[in-house]
């Protein structure tokens, strides 16, 4: 009999030492998930960050190219018809030659000078990145409401309480948060 309460005892610990390793391996994974989750977010935000600065910056040389070609233009284009002589008129279509010789280099340094274009493309990598960013804050919410679950369940609590599990803040933007980057802001920062 007594051998019988000794094995029942060792049998009895060897359930609740099972159970404890087992809940706490599930909740430890838990907390793996929402840091996996969390870092989700960073890398996203990281990405979105990297996303505006290229893009911005690049649509901002193109607008200025742009502008500066379209200027040129117009400067030339006025030189020759202010031009008030023969010679000045000459004078400046050597000028607007020489000038459109080098807007003709520009085009082929920049094929494609397109300010427009590319910021439609920021626009749509914003979108992504955005919605990115929204798939991967609900991953840890997700994440978090479940490990939650856990710590706040009897019999789990107790041993979130004894290993020192704690409840995780779901994600809630605050109010600068909530608001767009400006994409105006990024470029004036460049």
């Amino acid at each position: 009999m007594k051998t019988f309460k000794k094995l029942a005892i060792i049998f009895v610990l060897i359930i609740i030492a099972s159970y404890t390793g087992g809940t706490y391996n599930n909740l430890q994974s838990q907390e793996n998930e929402i840091e996996r989750t969390l870092a989700e977010i960073e890398n996203n935000l990281q990405s979105r960050f990297d996303t505006l600065s290229g893009s911005a910056e690049a649509a901002q040389i193109s607008a200025e190219l742009e502008t500066k070609i379209f200027s040129d233009i117009a400067k030339f284009r006025s030189g020759i018809q202010n031009a008030e002589s023969r010679n000045a008129k000459v004078e400046a279509l050597n000028q607007a030659d020489t000038g459109f010789r080098g807007l003709l280099a520009t085009f082929e340094n920049y094929p494609q000078v397109q300010s427009t274009n590319l910021l439609s493309k920021l626009q749509t990598d914003v979108s992504g990145l955005e919605n990115r960013l929204r798939i991967a804050r609900k991953d840890f919410n997700d994440a978090s409401n479940e490990f939650n679950n856990l710590v706040d369940r009897i019999p789990t609590n107790l041993i979130a309480m004894i290993f020192g599990f704690e409840n995780v803040e779901l994600f809630e933007a605050d109010q600068e948060a909530k608001k767009r980057p400006s994409l105006k802001a990024i470029v004036d920062e460049n």
